[in-house]
């Protein structure tokens, strides 16, 4: 049997002034090394006082000898980061597990002492659930004709300063909805569109792409963006025609 399976590692790691510390002695049962040599690797370390003061905190422990006497020599509690100054130099593959595994040990036991204090570390990017209700807003969208999927992630896309879903701040799904035409997040539709000027037309962005992809070179001098609130650019009436014979062909 390897070293690493008759090792608990839920024993190894320990509750301690609101935190999560290991010790000496510990250290020296799981890697399979003296206690002395552990502790005279530790009182060795080139950390700075601030470090050491912070991550190791040197006490006593009684240790039993001949004829039921007793002795106290040094041991050390250690903290997580504590625990991985120590052991960089520690190598070898079983060394590399054990590390591993205590790192694990560390974690899992923060996790059950401290699961208010995990959950205040929230992601800074759109939740899954707020993705599935701006999915369902884009598929809406697209379904009523307004404009392609990729034409309306691109939207968003632009005004956010990202280029995936997975990128989109957190917290703004009700923003996102009013930018796309959307009231909250029962996707009801805004009747208000934005106001055209009269000789001009509302023209996909679709139709742009498929355009470039004809490498056709329209002079489009009087190009206007309402992509905020239409999805669409205006353009000339007259250069629209030219986009419909050039779509055609």
């Amino acid at each position: 049997m390897s070293q690493i399976a008759t090792i608990n590692f839920d024993q190894l790691v320990f509750a301690s002034n609101n935190d999560i510390k290991t010790d000496s002695i510990k250290v020296a049962e799981a890697f399979g090394k003296l206690h002395k040599n552990v502790t005279a690797k530790i009182k060795a370390l080139e950390c700075s006082p601030e470090f050491a003061g912070l991550n190791f905190k040197l006490s006593k422990y009684e240790v039993v000898g001949g004829k039921n006497t007793t002795r106290e020599e040094d041991m050390y509690e250690m903290t997580k980061d504590g625990f991985m100054f120590l052991v960089m130099g520690f190598t070898g593959k079983a060394a590399a597990q054990i590390k591993e595994a205590y790192i694990n040990a560390f974690n899992l036991m923060h996790a059950k002492l401290f699961p208010k204090r995990n959950a205040l570390v929230e992601s800074p990017y759109l939740s899954a659930k707020d993705r599935t209700v701006l999915k369902d807003a884009v598929n809406k969208i697209s379904y009523q004709g307004r404009d392609s999927h990729g034409t309306i992630y691109w939207r968003l896309f632009r005004q956010y300063g990202v280029d995936k879903v997975e990128l989109l701040p957190a917290g703004k799904i009700d923003e996102m909805l009013a930018f796309l035409g959307f009231e909250g997040k029962k996707l009801e539709q805004k009747a208000v569109l934005p106001q055209i000027p009269d000789g001009m037309a509302l023209v996909s962005t679709k139709w742009i792409r498929e355009l470039e992809m004809k490498a056709l070179p329209l002079q489009l001098t009087d190009l206007k963006f309402f992509v905020e609130q239409s999805g669409g650019l205006v353009l000339m009436k007259d250069e629209v025609d030219k986009m419909k014979d050039v779509l055609k062909a």
